[in-house]
C-alpha cells in the first residue's frame, strides 16, 4: 500500500512530504459546503438505508424507516468494511463481495483530538511498531490555551478516553503534553464505516482490481476504499465519486 503511495507522490522523500504538508483552506467542511452549494442536492441525513433493489429499469433504495425512494441509477458511496450491513438486490459483485468480506479499511481505527496547554509546542511524533499506542502525533492548530494535536490509534487494548493513558501514550513518543481535554472518534465501533483509513491488504490490489470499480446493472460505487489512485485519502474518494458519477450518467 505504501509502495502505491510513493509512486504517486514521485517515488521522492520531498514529494510524499508535499502530499502531507497541503491542506485545504478552511478545511474539509469548506470544501463539502461548496460542493452542496453548487450542485443543490436534496439531502437526506438520518436515514440509514436498509436496501437495494435494482429492478432493471429503476432502483429501489430503501431506509430502516421504511421510506422508499426511486431512481434510474444510483452511487453506493458506502464504505466497503459497513456494504454487508445493507441487502442489495441482485447481490453485490464478486469483488466487492470479497472486499467487503475481507475488510479493506482499518477495523481498529481510533481518531484522537488532544488539546494541550502551551509549552510543548509544534512537536511531531512517530513511534515504532510495538511502542507507544499512539504511533502518530501531529500538530494541528494553536488555540488561546495551547495546542490542538491530532492523533491515531489501532491497539484495541488501548483506552483512547482515558486521559491518564493518552497521556502515558505520548510520553513514549518523547513528548509531555499537559493535557487539557481528548476527543475521540472510534471508526472500527462507528456503525456506518466499521473502520478508519483505507489501507489494503496483500494481493487486494492484483485480486480486487479493476474490478470493484465496475457498475452492477443500475449501480455504481465509489468510496476513498477503492479509489485507483490515493485510496484511503480524500483525493481518492473524490477521484472515484467522479467517476461513479460519469458511470450513473452513462458518460463512461
Amino acid at each position: 500500500m505504501f509502495a502505491h503511495w510513493w509512486a504517486l507522490a514521485g517515488h521522492t522523500n520531498q514529494g510524499w512530504n508535499d502530499t502531507m504538508r497541503w491542506r485545504i483552506a478552511k478545511g474539509t467542511k469548506a470544501l463539502l459546503q461548496a460542493m452542496v452549494n453548487e450542485a443543490k442536492p436534496t439531502i437526506k441525513l438520518s436515514s440509514p438505508v436498509a436496501s437495494v433493489n435494482d429492478t432493471g429499469s429503476l432502483v429501489y433504495v430503501t431506509t430502516t424507516s421504511g421510506t422508499r425512494y426511486s431512481a434510474k441509477a444510483v452511487v453506493v458511496a458506502m464504505p466497503v468494511n459497513a456494504l454487508n450491513t445493507v441487502k442489495f438486490t441482485p447481490s453485490l459483485p464478486a469483488a466487492l463481495t470479497t472486499a467487503a468480506s475481507q475488510g479493506i479499511a482499518v477495523s481498529n481505527a481510533v481518531k484522537l483530538w488532544i488539546h494541550a496547554r502551551k509549552g510543548a509546542g509544534r512537536v511531531y511524533g512517530q513511534g515504532a511498531e510495538g511502542g507507544s499506542p499512539i504511533p502518530m502525533l501531529l500538530p494541528f492548530k494553536e488555540t488561546s490555551e495551547g495546542m490542538l494535536y491530532v492523533a491515531f490509534s489501532t491497539d484495541p487494548r488501548f483506552d483512547a478516553t482515558n486521559v491518564t493513558q493518552v497521556k502515558k501514550a505520548v510520553q513514549q513518543l518523547g513528548v509531555n503534553l499537559d493535557v487539557i481535554g481528548v476527543k475521540v472518534h472510534d471508526w472500527g465501533r462507528d456503525p456506518y464505516a466499521r473502520g478508519g483509513w483505507a489501507f489494503r491488504k496483500p494481493r487486494q490490489l492484483t485480486t480486487l482490481y479493476p474490478d470493484v470499480t465496475f457498475t452492477s446493472g443500475r449501480l455504481s460505487f465509489a468510496s476513498g476504499d477503492i479509489a485507483n489512485g490515493w485510496s484511503g485519502y480524500i483525493d481518492g474518494a473524490i477521484e472515484s465519486g467522479l467517476r461513479a458519477a460519469r458511470q450513473a450518467a452513462g458518460e463512461e
